[in-house]
């Protein structure tokens, strides 16, 4: 709702190691990760914000969340501003992420939300937590602490499950 949501800007994160074309699924040039994340900024109230959209590849997951943090970082970096929240299907779960697989984003500085017991696939065959928000202390200010599942989707609309977070818009930005 543009009356509501301002939007400032959006783009392909920069992948210094991709070979070819932006976006090519070509396993033979991709760089740190097969499908660029995308960024996007936005404004509604006083809440600044970057959303750092990404898909990982399975077969790659591990490697690819490193980088995905690591873009997180350069997305944080380029203009000071520290609200930046990564999402997607991060592949986060099950035997794409194991609990003990050592991860940047698996570390104090990094909130996650959604848990890894929930389920956020179509699937009666698994119950992995394959899609999450990811942030820092500067956004997590601004977190309600409501987030959810929204699990009245059929496999006909997608294999995942609609995933939600809620911030606060009236604070003071810094």
């Amino acid at each position: 709702n543009p009356d509501k949501v301002k939007y400032l800007e959006s783009r392909i994160v920069n992948d210094s190691k991709k070979i070819g074309e932006v976006c090519s699924a070509n396993l033979s040039n991709y760089g740190f990760m097969v499908r660029e994340p995308f960024v996007g900024k936005f404004k509604v109230g006083n809440f600044e914000f970057k959303l750092i959209t990404a898909h990982t590849q399975p077969s790659n997951n591990v490697s690819e969340l490193n980088a995905l943090e690591m873009f997180y970082r350069q997305v944080e970096d380029e203009s000071g501003n520290k609200n930046v929240i990564a999402l997607g299907d991060l592949n986060a779960g099950c035997t794409y992420l194991k609990k003990n697989e050592s991860i940047a984003f698996r570390n104090p500085r990094y909130f996650w939300v959604i848990n890894d017991n929930e389920d956020t696939t179509v699937s009666t065959t698994t119950h992995c937590a394959y899609d999450r928000f990811v942030f820092t202390s500067s956004a997590k200010k601004y977190y309600t602490g409501k987030s959810g599942i929204e699990k009245d989707i059929t496999s006909e609309i997608s294999d995942h499950y609609l995933i939600w977070t809620e911030f606060r818009t009236d604070l003071k930005q810094e």
